[in-house]
């Protein structure tokens, strides 16, 4: 690389490291420090840009405040939509993490998202007591114990009711009910609906799914979650079977959330939505995308058909 391209890199903010590496086709949630972000740079910018097999579809970003939360939306404009993607950050994180990833799925070589009309909406959690971006109150030090207390442990862990999770479920209601004002699908009614999110976002977005009627959500993603109010979601998924589809990505090597509780997130799928509603996919990394993002662009390409 040239020291001229070198000097631009690091003289970059963290959104234009995050630009530069999401137009090239890479992703960056793996980066956790700023010299993280400027090596993945570099390895963009020697990265051979994707071919382009169709047009791609002009997005506009803008930030709206909705159901109290302040949100990154990306929309194509004016129309019936063909699918609203809700995405949900993980805890302690922002919603700039994910906010790229339009761009970038719809960059990539033989993307089914080119040329469809989808709008993203990011939400930014709001801060607990802690000062903490989080959907909901979760104990760090619970977790962590359940996490190295064994199978019993995480068992009870994954029954609990948490704290602030039912106004949580309320707020993603009234979420949706604004999103469904800004977005119709085509013939008029409300847009098709797929909820993701990543780790702490994996398990809200897949409760807020279950509390919405059935029918309304077509799809959700849960990269590095985990179960949680399972007694709940088991007879809400089971109401489900044929109305919802569900991605599970998980890395063997996760130190936040162990590979085994994604195992039992599958099992519980499974047996509510049946084997061919769910795609469960690990990966070899730890509590990250892990190089899944092609699963996530295919999931959401067969939500269009």
């Amino acid at each position: 690389m040239a020291d001229d391209e070198d000097d631009a890199i690091n003289a970059m903010s963290v959104k234009k490291l995050r630009a530069h590496i999401s137009a090239a086709g890479l992703c960056f949630t793996d980066c956790i420090e700023k010299s993280d972000l400027r090596q993945r740079a570099r390895e963009a910018s020697a990265a051979a840009p994707a071919p382009a097999t169709t047009t791609a579809m002009k997005l506009v970003e803008s930030v709206r405040t909705m159901a109290g939360y302040s949100c990154v939306l990306n929309s194509p404009g004016e129309g019936a939509i063909d699918l609203v993607v809700i995405v949900l950050h993980g805890y302690g994180a922002s919603n700039d993490n994910f906010s790229p990833l339009p761009s970038l799925f719809a960059g990539m070589p033989n993307s089914p998202l080119r040329g469809k009309r989808i709008a993203w909406i990011f939400p930014q959690a709001k801060a607990d007591k802690a000062g903490v971006p989080a959907w909901w109150d979760i104990d760090v030090m619970e977790w962590m114990s359940s996490m190295q207390g064994g199978t019993a442990a995480l068992a009870r862990l994954i029954r609990k009711e948490f704290g602030g999770l039912p106004e949580c479920r309320a707020s993603m209601a009234q979420l949706l009910s604004e999103v469904d004002l800004l977005f119709q699908g085509h013939g008029g009614g409300p847009a098709p609906l797929c909820f993701g999110g990543f780790s702490q976002g994996a398990m809200t977005a897949m409760d807020a799914a279950l509390s919405l009627p059935v029918g309304r959500v077509k799809g959700v993603i849960m990269l590095s979650g985990a179960p949680i109010t399972v007694d709940k979601w088991a007879p809400l998924l089971q109401a489900r079977r044929g109305e919802m589809r569900v991605l599970v990505t998980h890395g063997r090597s996760d130190p936040v959330l162990p590979f085994a509780g994604s195992s039992w997130l599958n099992e519980l799928l499974v047996n509510g939505l049946g084997s061919e509603a769910v795609t469960y996919e690990a990966h070899g990394g730890g509590h990250e995308l892990g190089g899944k993002e092609g699963e996530i662009v295919k999931f959401l390409g067969a939500l269009l058909v």
